[in-house]
């Protein structure tokens, strides 16, 4: 009888080994036929932010010598990132639920020339055609939530 026990603990034992075995194999994923490879090139970016001025100062007014004056100021900060080997930008054009482009549902920014000021240019076509021709990327990062940076 003891005998009879073992030998029917042992078969039990090893049909739940072959049970567990088989369920582990029927989990593993199908090799794919055309694994990830790692990128040859590397996201390395800047972030400019434009809220309360912090990267950018702003315009401060539309005549051809303020719009000037931005400009160098992002020239400046795009050749920084050309000379430590970046190659994006990422710039925030919606900083309160603003913008820094041409919008029928956003005022300009209040960070460019003044809330809802036409600042007399199309700030973001200018910085992508620029930042393309330095050989970077250009991200336009856009805050949906921010509507203001003053405690009411």
């Amino acid at each position: 009888m003891k005998i009879g026990k073992r030998i029917l603990c042992a078969f039990v034992t090893l049909s739940m080994m072959l049970s567990f075995s088989l369920i582990i194999y029927a989990w593993t994923p199908p090799k794919l036929k055309n694994p990830y490879v790692e990128p040859n090139v590397q996201f390395r970016s800047v972030w400019v932010c434009t809220v309360s001025n912090m990267d950018v100062k702003a315009q401060n007014g539309t005549d051809e010598g303020a719009i000037n004056k931005w400009k160098e100021q992002y020239l400046t900060i795009l050749n920084n990132s050309v000379e430590m080997g970046m190659n994006a930008i990422i710039f925030q054009v919606s900083p309160s639920n603003d913008a820094f482009y041409p919008s029928k549902y956003k005022p300009w920014s209040q960070y460019l020339a003044g809330f809802g000021v036409n600042p007399g240019w199309d700030p973001v076509e200018w910085m992508t055609e620029v930042t393309h021709e330095a050989g970077l990327e250009y991200h336009a990062w856009f805050n949906p939530y921010r509507t203001s940076t003053t405690a009411l």
